[in-house]
């Protein structure tokens, strides 16, 4: 199957935020097309801690846990399938990512509208290079959530609880950026950037609860977008991308 190339116009901050901050998004991710060249070496990158790493093998608190169980995910557009015990990184699809994000609730579902783990990549995004001022940090923070489309989006609190009893969730988030190339753990920037979001997607969506994020009123979710224009955007801010690392 061949894959399909968007060339429609990148989106500004303003788009999926507010015009009031109108971005200086670099021009690299003006550029649309994928690269055609394959990287010689995929990795995951940490302050160069992490280069060449290994992908770690599954590590539960019970041995019995693994036995001889299937932990394959089979029903894939793109992949042939995604083993969670021992992830294969060929089998990692930049189109599986970006239509599962696309179609996946933030909050759990619980925000009121179909606002997605896709849209809120694509304000991350936008905020790492417009509003902190750090374009070289775009790939990171729009990917930050790509293992997502295969885990689903695990609310912080059972995350850290999943996180303390079994390194499975790592093993999955090291595998995806190892295939797609960003880095892992997820810089301190795009952290900041994701809390920022955080901040007006609480304002947004939950305007009667304690914001427990640090709001900047620029940053907003003007409009909440549907799948299928979130999935043309992702995908369209990574070929972008890509061919800007090509080039």
């Amino acid at each position: 199957m061949t894959e399909q190339r968007f060339e429609r116009e990148l989106p500004m901050l303003g788009e999926i935020s507010s015009e009031a901050a109108p971005g200086k998004a670099s021009e690299a991710l003006k550029a649309i097309g994928r690269a055609t060249k394959k990287p010689t070496q995929r990795r995951a990158v940490d302050g160069g801690q992490n280069r060449g790493v290994g992908l770690v093998r599954l590590n539960c608190s019970s041995p019995s846990d693994t036995g001889n169980e299937d932990y394959r995910m089979r029903y894939l557009t793109w992949g042939r399938g995604f083993d969670f015990a021992d992830p294969d990184v060929e089998e990692i699809h930049i189109r599986d990512v970006a239509l599962a994000l696309a179609a996946l609730p933030r909050f759990g579902g619980h925000a009121g509208e179909r606002y997605s783990v896709g849209q809120h990549s694509l304000l991350v995004c936008e905020i790492v290079c417009s509003e902190l001022g750090r374009p070289d940090l775009a790939r990171d923070a729009l990917l930050h959530d790509a293992a997502e489309a295969f885990t689903g989006d695990i609310v912080r609190p059972l995350k850290r609880l999943l996180e303390s009893r079994c390194d499975v969730l790592k093993t999955v988030e090291l595998a995806v950026a190892c295939a797609l190339e960003f880095q892992y753990p997820t810089p301190a920037i795009v952290k900041e950037a994701d809390q920022i979001a955080l901040g007006a997607e609480v304002f947004r969506f939950f305007p009667k609860r304690q914001q427990i994020a640090a709001r900047r009123p620029h940053v907003t979710v003007d409009r909440v977008l549907s799948p299928g224009r979130v999935e043309q955007l992702f995908l369209d801010r990574f070929y972008g991308l890509d061919a800007a690392d090509a080039a």
